[in-house]
């Protein structure tokens, strides 16, 4: 599996940092046309690194309910059960539609799909600020047209 090595910001920080960044300074103007490319780099590899977690936390998804639905069914070793100080599932063979509820069931799978969900919303809230900086070239135009027509020019 895949490891990057630098900690991605959570949701409310990336929130909070953006309420910061995304104000203009209209005493600077040239400053912050300057920064535009600067924000863009410091959301851009943010994004790349939320996406890099998405894909291991995918990965760990699809790797821990191999090891639950092999649970569920009885077919862990003795050595797969001491790793993970488990005991051997003892209860009724479980249909296929019933092996789905128990896995939704699972708190260990339920874990890691609440961190895939956090990981889509910060990806979902970080392209979304990229679009903003985007348009922040044309923000930064218009105050420099209004600053020349509020002069007279």
């Amino acid at each position: 599996m895949l490891k990057f090595w630098r900690t991605t910001l959570n949701l409310e920080t990336i929130k909070s940092e953006w309420t910061n960044d995304s104000k203009i300074n209209s005493n600077d103007i040239q400053l912050e046309s300057i920064k535009t490319s600067s924000l863009h780099s410091k959301y851009i590899n943010e994004l790349a690194d939320h996406k890099g977690r998405l894909v291991n936390l995918t990965a760990l998804y699809d790797t821990e309910k191999k090891f639950k639905i092999r649970y569920y069914s009885g077919l862990l070793t003795k050595e797969e059960l001491e790793s993970r100080s488990l005991d051997q599932y003892n209860g009724k063979k479980l249909l296929k539609t019933d092996m789905m509820d128990y896995l939704a069931g699972d708190l260990d799978i339920q874990k890691i799909k609440l961190k895939i969900e956090h990981e889509g919303i910060c990806i979902y809230t970080l392209t979304e600020i990229i679009k903003a900086i985007h348009g922040r070239g044309y923000d930064i135009k218009s105050h420099i047209e209004y600053l020349k027509f509020s002069a007279g020019f």
